[in-house]
């Protein structure tokens, strides 16, 4: 991601295990960075629904060790 000037993303906490979910629901559909970002290009179509999922269950998130994603 760093020094791509054509993408954006949108980040998580690292120390959740979101990216990994986003990962296993999503393969092929959304570009996940490391432990923390979802990461978009510009000129490419945003899978909205699956989006939208990923911003719920970050909202939602609650971990074993009580991390919390907001």
């Amino acid at each position: 991601m760093r020094g791509e000037c054509d993408a954006y993303a949108l980040y998580v906490h690292c120390q959740t295990s979101l990216a990994g979910t986003f990962r296993q629901l999503y393969p092929g559909i959304l570009r996940v960075d490391g432990e923390r970002a979802l990461v978009f290009r510009l000129n490419d179509a945003v899978p909205l629904e699956a989006l939208d999922h990923c911003i719920a269950l970050a909202l939602t998130y609650r971990g074993k060790s009580g991390v919390s994603a907001g």
